[in-house]
């Protein structure tokens, strides 16, 4: 019974040091790919300073943060910015992400956002961006 709770209790301090270090190992290719895809999908240009993805704070769900988020339009509104938002956090659980069917997202949290919406008198809107 002490062999099986010690051999227990090293599996859980590894995964919790997992936990830990792989959102830091693969911080710059997590950037990178959430920009790209991102900006695949929609007629604009997303910014962002900082990313984070975190596994503690609403476990067993995902945490993403992403810091000094802009959306600036591209044609007809080039250059314009749709949206300035200081820190955007958005939960997703974990084990949609996992499954890779339909990722389930469980929370948006915006902090200090600045949008701008503009309608052209031709009924364009700045907003549709998809």
């Amino acid at each position: 019974m002490k062999t099986f709770l010690k051999i227990f209790g090293i599996i859980i301090l590894l995964i919790i040091a997992l936990m830990i270090i792989l959102p830091l190992f693969f911080k710059d290719d997590l950037i990178n790919l959430a920009k790209e895809k991102a900006n695949e999908q929609i007629n604009a240009q997303l910014e962002f300073e900082d990313f984070g993805v975190n596994l503690f704070s609403n476990f067993p769900d995902v945490t993403v943060n992403a810091e000094q988020l802009t959306i600036v339009t591209k044609e007809p509104f080039a250059g314009d910015t749709l949206t300035s938002i200081n820190n955007l956090e958005i939960t997703v659980d974990l084990w949609s992400v996992l499954s890779g069917d339909q990722i389930i997202i469980e929370g948006v949290e915006v902090h200090e956002p600045d949008i701008f919406v503009y309608v052209a008198e031709d009924s364009l809107a700045n907003y549709d961006i998809f």
